[in-house]
């Protein structure tokens, strides 16, 4: 593109970007509006009705996510085309994530911004600073007392409620906020549970329902029901205010010192047990709402500790899913914020990732590692070398077979090296692995001598034990 062309290109572009504005898609400062307004619940409601089955799920998840370590890492350009992570342990920001408050250690950190996260949508630190603009303590600010205020699509700022009711704003680049939008409104939060509401209600009332029944209810629950037209008149206020006193002392189902003894009625009247449902006509109901709830956070039971089934296998599994479905979507929206909100305060090339700690499919990597080393694509010094091992005299050596007995590694070698013998019958290919160059020193070389995809195999095989011994050589001398 010539310089007349470019200058062209960029005039339009500059009348095409000043000819838009952003679309108000939230009110302004004055007329903010927090969760609540339409569907999900304030924050202070979430946070008091977080309780039972959502209680349980988000402590498991926070937890987990609270025994976990954050990274500082930055990204090197090895060469062209390949970069490589470099995990920088003595970064301050690295020591500000590991001593964030003199007395919120790291792990109480994660531990209540998952939980405000998980509950609300929406987690707040402070940045303390040192005086020239670097923060040196991570202060957990309540989302109850935080209202982004957002200008123009950008939150500009953070209206704060402290304890004593003061209200002032601060910037934002003050503040680190750890959310997930609401799809309603992307500058609000939307947490778990908010959309889980309507079950959580109903499995909390439920077990309301049960603790009264059983808490303080006289069994039978009856009522009087006069009989004839001559039966005794009801009792007046006070009178009957004593009955029902003496009647719960009497017949309560668990203190009652009358319990199970017949009851003596006025003349005329009638005692008539009313149906109530029990613990067992709800248990399912209970267990549905359970299940959906769990669902909802995405925490298998057998990590609340219901052991579903009795094999590893199972556990194992579970427990993946509980890492990658439940936990790892958390992290990385912790690791993001705090990358684009806290890290940049440092250097604009770090960022901020969590250690891995999804565990990976064992089955799969004991079969890779054994067709790798049976396929002579690795040996056995740079699989103990990969695992911290230190390598042995024999591990260059290729595996050995069961036609191996006893155990030759140079015959083993020359067995594995030898090409497949032709079928009767067939025309030869005219290409012998003996025919191949010995001295050839590229892979581009040894690609064009080989005519067929065993061949080319044992020749990469060939290249690779000269190119070791070699090595080898060099390092002795």
């Amino acid at each position: 593109m010539s310089v007349a062309s470019a200058l062209a290109w960029l005039r339009g572009s500059f009348k095409r970007a000043g000819s838009s504005r952003p679309i108000e898609i939230v009110p302004g400062p004055s007329r903010y509006f927090g969760p609540g307004v339409i569907t999900q619940p304030t924050h202070q409601t979430l946070l008091a009705e977080s309780i039972g089955i959502p209680d349980t799920a988000t402590r498991a998840i926070a937890n987990r996510i609270a025994g976990l370590n954050p990274q500082v890492l930055v990204t090197r350009r090895i060469h062209r085309g390949t970069c490589e992570d470099e995990i920088l342990d003595r970064h301050p920001l690295k020591r500000l994530l590991d001593m964030p408050h003199p007395q919120f250690s790291r792990s109480k950190l994660l531990r209540l911004t998952a939980q405000w996260v998980l509950t609300t949508g929406e987690a707040y630190w402070q940045k303390v600073g040192n005086g020239i603009g670097v923060p040196i303590e991570l202060h957990p600010i309540p989302p109850t007392f935080v209202q982004p205020l957002t200008e123009r699509n950008i939150t500009r700022a953070y209206q704060i409620t402290d304890a004593n009711g003061s209200q002032y704003a601060i910037p934002a680049n003050q503040m680190v906020r750890i959310f997930w939008p609401d799809p309603e409104n992307p500058w609000r939060s939307e947490g778990t549970l908010g959309p889980a509401g309507i079950t959580a209600d109903s499995h909390k009332f439920a077990g309301q329902h049960l603790r009264v029944h059983y808490q303080n209810d006289a069994t039978p629950r009856t009522i009087l029901k006069a009989l004839a037209e001559d039966a005794e008149p009801l009792p007046d206020d006070p009178t009957r205010d004593r009955f029902y006193a003496l009647w719960r002392e009497y017949y309560s189902s668990r203190g009652g010192t009358r319990s199970g003894l017949p009851a003596m009625l006025p003349k005329g009247w009638d005692a008539m047990e009313l149906a109530m449902q029990t613990g067992a006509d709800l248990t399912p109901l209970l267990e549905y709402w359970r299940d959906d709830l769990l669902m909802a956070y995405g925490v298998p039971r057998s990590v609340l500790g219901q052991v579903v089934s009795g094999d590893r296998s199972s556990a194992e599994t579970n427990q993946w899913v509980f890492d990658r479905y439940a936990v790892k979507p958390i992290t990385d929206l912790i690791a993001e914020d705090l990358t684009y909100q806290l890290a940049k305060d440092f250097d604009e090339a770090i960022k901020v990732e969590f250690e891995p700690f999804v565990s990976e499919d064992k089955e799969y990597e004991l079969k890779r590692k054994a067709q790798d080393l049976t396929m002579m694509v690795t040996t056995i010094n740079e699989e103990r070398v990969k695992y911290g091992e230190e390598e042995v005299p024999w591990g260059d050596q290729p595996i050995g077979t069961t036609a191996d007995v006893p155990y030759d590694p140079e015959a083993a070698a020359e067995r594995a090296n030898r090409p497949p013998t032709p079928p009767p019958g067939s025309p030869s290919n005219g290409m012998e692995t003996e025919d191949l160059d010995e001295d050839a020193e590229s892979e581009e070389e040894v690609n064009r001598a080989a005519s067929n995809q065993r061949a080319q195999w044992q020749a990469h095989a060939r290249l690779r034990q000269r190119i070791k011994a070699k090595r080898k050589a060099q390092h002795a001398a």
